[in-house]
């Protein structure tokens, strides 16, 4: 059986180079998206806990290939959220709606464990970004970080920006925090707008 392909945080080395800085400055991590940055995740010995939800079962067994991401999960310092939303395809879109009042429990169901409320930093990368995102601000604590990958290059994604202060950029990468104030009628129109958009 051939070796699978190196595992590689599919960004730019800018991009890379930002997210080990925020790891380094973070005690917890919450990431939607699994892969490379799980990997530079493990590596950051600030980190104490990380949760990693992801829609592809088949991904996060290969992931577990990997020595350090075995060690991290099995020691209770990563734990890996697969979350059912029905047959997945390609970066774990779902493949038909069979399956779509499953569907908020990717970005819901993290947050089941009342210690990652506790974050300070926040990974969106994987399906339902704007979800996902949202969920983050109306769950954390003010202070958590939200890192958003492939933000600034897709403008759907732009209706967080109403809600987050910009805190800095990187490429396609926004870093971005919750506003001390906004309008909740507003945000949950746009919550409920993007509650089954798997983008």
């Amino acid at each position: 059986m051939a070796e699978p392909a190196p595992l590689q945080a599919a960004m730019t080395d800018g991009e890379a180079a930002v997210l080990r800085e925020c790891f380094s400055k973070a005690a917890s991590l919450v990431e939607f998206g699994c892969g490379g940055s799980t990997l530079l995740a493990v590596r950051s010995p600030s980190l104490r806990r990380i949760w990693s939800v992801e829609s592809d079962p088949g991904w996060i067994e290969r992931l577990r290939i990997e020595a350090e991401i075995a060690a991290a999960e099995q020691a209770g310092r990563l734990r890996l959220h697969c979350v059912d939303i029905g047959a997945v395809g390609e970066f774990g879109f779902p493949r038909d709606g069979s399956m779509q009042a499953a569907w908020p429990r990717y970005y819901q169901s993290v947050w089941d464990d009342p210690a990652a409320l506790d974050t300070d930093l926040v990974l969106v990368d994987g399906r339902f970004r704007v979800a996902c995102a949202l969920e983050a601000l109306a769950r954390c604590r003010p202070h958590a970080v939200l890192l958003f990958h492939d933000f600034w290059n897709r403008t759907p994604y732009h209706p967080v920006l109403a809600f987050t202060d910009w805190l800095g950029s990187c490429d396609s990468l926004a870093i971005l925090r919750r506003k001390p104030s906004f309008d909740s009628a507003a945000f949950e129109q746009v919550r409920q707008a993007y509650r089954l958009q798997p983008g």
